[in-house]
């Protein structure tokens, strides 16, 4: 397959999307259900729309701009899921090409070839979560145009000015999603080892990339938010390993194929004769950012396969290479669709976890269940507004209302360590009457206490034990 979408031709173009929709098909067929992180990310945009504050009211730490990005989705069509998958697979069909034309310009590749859209798509079946409009995906749009001009940066035309420029693309796209900030050592270390820039030239691309966020920094310094923003969103991050959704074993086979194929290509690519110096050096560029990126999505609190997106122009450069090297088309042939066959059987393989009916009695390769969220089985709940006190249940959340600040709990317990200190429960006491949630879920186990001290707001509420919750009498 991907031999003849070696040559670039308009009628391909149209047979790629035909190939795309066939991929993508069973998705459709058999549905998918809600994404807890894409709840997550509705509940985020539902009290944004609400007029709260992002950080103050909305403790989260949720890059602003996809904040932003899921308040304008949810302005516009509610808590729409299918909303949001669609702007999702329209960012992925479209960055594809956007990456091929780039590339295209600076001539990477040995053709002018359209296997590279092939690639990056296939590169985004990797897992089930990976059509959903995360903070990652978004941050991609702009981290391809890094890409871009980083391998601009040393080619003969380079450009002085073009340094500030690239920095300020991965600040962008940092404040779609923060571990992009990783990108920035790999072009620190390719300008090192491949250009002759001066010392300058660094400053250059750092300050590029904090320039946008010190304008969003003044933003909120002139609105007296600045701590919380400086707390949640880059103190929201933490130097432990990340829980993650899957197990060590589906890790390993989730990621095995693809690291395999990145050792391949290393060895393939590096020395390869049939390059120019310029696209072996920005092959390397490539390598690089693999290792960045991967250094820094350790540092999310929690960690999928989508949160490695960021990842994807980079693997789409030397996978492309890879293939397109590989002098024997049968080979060629045969490891592409022995890679595009195990993407697609482990994705696929992950609907049967969520649908048993479709191969009863077998279990799947990878279990993405951790990913989902239940169906709320308490009707009780439904369109009512709900504060959960403790870790978060997003299947509460599916047909409900947030009537709460404490999105991430981790940071709001930073705010709540105390239920002793006088301004702790000042804080409590005007949040509980402002939001006036008609259910309180106590799932920390702080409500009794937090009632003694604030007997005004225990007169409001009784314990229900059928629905286990404080309910608004």
């Amino acid at each position: 397959m991907i031999s003849f979408f070696r040559i670039s031709a308009i009628y391909k173009v149209f047979i790629l999307g035909a190939v795309f929709a066939a991929l993508y098909a069973p998705f459709f067929w058999y549905g998918m259900p809600l994404l807890g992180e894409e709840v997550h990310w509705m509940v985020i945009g539902e009290r944004l729309v609400q007029g709260k504050a992002l950080y103050t009211e909305v403790i989260d730490d949720i890059s602003p701009l996809a904040a932003y990005v899921y308040w304008l989705l949810v302005l516009v069509a509610g808590k729409s899921v299918w909303v949001f998958r669609g702007v999702a697979l329209a960012l992925i069909i479209l960055q594809a090409f956007l990456f091929n034309q780039l590339m295209r310009s600076r001539q990477i590749f040995l053709d002018r070839t359209l296997a590279p859209v092939l690639v990056y798509w296939v590169l985004m079946f990797a897992s089930i979560d990976m059509f959903s409009l995360s903070p990652a995906l978004l941050a991609n749009t702009f981290l391809i145009v890094a890409l871009n001009l980083a391998m601009l940066q040393i080619s003969e035309k380079s450009h002085e000015s073009a340094y500030f420029e690239l920095g300020i693309w991965v600040g962008i796209a940092a404040l779609f999603y923060l571990p992009s900030v990783f990108i920035l050592f790999a072009l620190w270390f390719a300008m090192f080892l491949f250009t002759g820039a001066r010392l300058f030239s660094y400053i250059a691309v750092l300050l590029g990339m904090l320039f946008p966020l010190g304008l969003l920094l003044l933003v909120y310094y002139l609105t007296n938010q600045e701590y919380a923003f400086l707390q949640s969103y880059l103190g929201g991050y933490s130097f432990q390993l990340p829980q993650t959704y899957f197990s060590v074993d589906d890790w390993l086979i989730l990621l095995a194929m693809p690291i395999l194929l990145v050792i391949g290509a290393f060895l393939l690519i590096n020395g390869n004769s049939k390059f120019t110096n310029y696209q072996e050096r920005c092959h390397n560029i490539a390598f690089y950012w693999i290792v960045a990126g991967g250094v820094g999505v350790l540092f999310n609190n929690e960690l999928s396969i989508a949160d490695l997106i960021y990842l994807v122009p980079a693997l789409a450069v030397v996978f492309s290479s890879f293939f397109l090297l590989i002098r024997y088309w049968i080979i060629r042939e045969f490891l592409f669709a022995t890679w595009i066959a195990a993407s697609l059987f482990i994705t696929f393989d992950g609907l049967h976890s969520l649908y048993p009916y479709l191969i009863p009695g077998r279990k799947t390769v990878v279990n993405p269940t951790a990913l989902f969220v239940q169906p709320n089985s308490v009707g009780y709940f439904k369109q009512k507004k709900v504060m959960i006190l403790g870790e978060m249940d997003w299947s509460i959340y599916q047909d409900s209302k947030p009537a709460t600040p404490f999105i991430d709990w981790r940071l709001a317990q930073r705010r709540l360590h105390n239920l002793q200190d006088y301004g702790t429960l000042t804080y409590l006491y005007e949040v509980l009457n402002q939001e006036r949630p008609e259910i309180i879920l106590d799932k920390a186990k702080i409500v009794p206490t937090l009632f003694e001290h604030l007997p005004t707001i225990a007169r409001q509420y009784q314990w229900s034990n059928e629905q286990q919750a404080y309910i608004r009498k």
